[in-house]
């Protein structure tokens, strides 16, 4: 019997409204300034962090270097290296925050029951850059990465008081905040809670220094710039901790490797610690790290040729694929749980049954 998904209309015209927001922020930068962090902060999280940083890298450059083509004087080819070379300054300093932000995210998601104070990794790293920024680099550079005319009103009020650290942090605190919320799924009273509390401190400082903005007074930011370099010193080093404290082991999967073999001699494994992590070792001596918690069986054969250009394809849609999917739900007024339900629920696997499933991707339909 063929299984059907419920279609939500509601659902799916706010799906389009959405996208069509995001869309316009690639032509209208009023609007791109919000919603280029929030890409920002998803596509990096979907990455290996090098591989998001060799990503974004070229995602930022690029743009800057065809919006600023007017400043490189193409009759003069030193003058023009010395130009592209700022635009890469002012490259790294926009992308490194989103690095610092996906190396501790998932370290700090537990030092609050709702994982808010995740969040606070990307603003605070981003303050703390731009800061660094505004005083290390030459006026050139720091306005490759920042054009007050990109701003809206209220973010232009908020960068006439407290400068543009405080500029920096909201936007980005607000990309982290949409971000967090969407890897929940907008689920739950806390997530409209922390919209709100964005919302209230974001509008509040606005108007605040609107009025200051008024009466002849204006900051630079400097304190707010090494507030957050405290923070970012602090959430570093509990990211570093944690990380060391909750390294993935093997130690205590005895059952899990009775199940494995080796994929090359069909020889039972065992587990050996080593430096730097842990590999599973055949009877033969064959050796599979073990990388990120998860064995590797690959051997150098399997990533040549198409098969090598095909891993490095999935290694970068695989972060992002389900997200992907769950987006063309949205967009079709659909859920994606009970879409992936309605064609599992076909198998009719029972409580207790054992299932193998070959070809497995990104692992959603467990």
């Amino acid at each position: 019997m063929k299984s059907k998904v419920r279609q939500v209309r509601g659902k799916q015209i706010l799906s389009w409204g959405v996208l069509g927001i995001f869309v316009a922020g690639f032509f209208w930068s009023p609007v791109g300034v919000w919603t280029g962090p929030v890409l920002g902060a998803w596509f990096v999280g979907t990455q290996r962090v090098r591989r998001g940083f060799l990503w974004m890298m070229v995602l930022t450059f690029v743009p800057m270097a065809i919006g600023n083509w007017r400043k490189v004087p193409l009759t003069a080819p030193l003058a023009g290296l010395e130009a592209l070379a700022w635009m890469l300054a002012a490259s790294v300093v926009l992308v490194l925050p989103f690095i610092f932000y996906r190396v501790t995210r998932a370290h700090l998601a537990g030092l609050s029951k709702t994982g808010l104070l995740e969040t606070l990794a990307l603003p605070l790293s981003g303050a703390a850059v731009r800061m660094a920024a505004l005083a290390w680099l030459p006026a050139r550079a720091a306005g490759f990465a920042f054009r007050e005319r990109q701003l809206t009103p209220l973010l232009r009020e908020l960068n006439a008081e407290f400068g543009t650290v405080a500029v920096t942090f909201v936007v980005l605190w607000f990309a982290a905040i949409v971000v967090w919320m969407w890897n929940r799924e907008f689920r739950g009273v806390r997530f409209a809670t922390g919209m709100a509390g964005f919302a209230l401190v974001y509008f509040g400082a606005a108007w605040y220094g609107a009025i200051r903005a008024r009466i002849g007074t204006s900051g630079s930011g400097v304190g707010l710039g090494w507030v957050c370099v405290s923070g970012v010193v602090v959430l570093g080093a509990w990211a570093l901790v944690d990380g060391m404290r909750h390294r993935p082991s093997w130690a205590n999967r005895r059952e899990t490797i009775a199940l494995l073999r080796s994929p090359q001699s069909g020889s039972s494994l065992h587990l050996e610690k080593e430096r730097g992590g842990e590999s599973l070792v055949s009877a033969t001596e064959e050796r599979f790290p073990i990388r990120g918690g998860v064995p590797d069986f690959r051997t150098p054969e399997d990533l040549s040729g198409a098969n090598g250009k095909y891993n490095h394809l999935y290694e970068t849609i695989g972060g992002f694929y389900d997200d992907t999917q769950r987006v063309a739900m949205a967009l079709a007024g659909m859920d994606r749980d009970e879409y992936v339900t309605s064609y599992l629920g076909r198998l009719e696997v029972r409580t207790g049954d054992k299932v193998l499933e070959t070809s497995v991707g990104t692992g959603l339909n467990f």
